[in-house]
């Protein structure tokens, strides 16, 4: 991302979201992400990494309707929040379109619910930002 100008907007937007036994958070997570997609004008694609789940997670992940946002699934047992996020956006870039197309990761936890105006920011960030660190809250 380090170069981009004011006009060039990124046109895929990868989220990468670990879980780890995450069937009662996941669906309205996923939500909330794809509400938040259809208020920004890059494709949204989710991945998320499924991290050594023994209960439903996974059926909760396939049974949530994403309203044209794109849906991965990795099934790993990386045992760390950080090494499923990783796999996920891995699996994200390597699905992504043309290498020319600009990209931007953005990362949220299973059991959060993001804001509606969360991909547009950082959609508005990717035009003024290499990458852009921060916390869950």
């Amino acid at each position: 991302m380090i170069g981009l100008t004011a006009h060039q907007r990124p046109v895929q937007l990868i989220v990468a979201i670990p879980a780890r036994n995450e069937a009662d958070d996941i669906a309205a997570c996923l939500r909330s992400v794809a509400s938040a997609a259809s208020e920004c004008d890059a494709h949204v694609e989710v991945v998320v990494a499924a991290d050594s789940c023994c209960d439903g997670t996974l059926d909760a992940v396939r049974a949530t309707p994403m309203n044209g946002v794109g849906l991965s699934i990795i099934e790993g047992d990386w045992a760390s929040a950080g090494s499923a996020r990783a796999s996920a956006a891995a699996l994200g870039l390597s699905q992504a379109g043309s290498p020319s197309q600009l990209i931007w990761i953005a990362n949220t936890d299973a059991d959060c619910e993001v804001p509606a105006d969360w991909c547009r920011r950082h959609i508005d960030l990717a035009q003024r930002c290499g990458a852009v660190s921060g916390i869950v809250d």
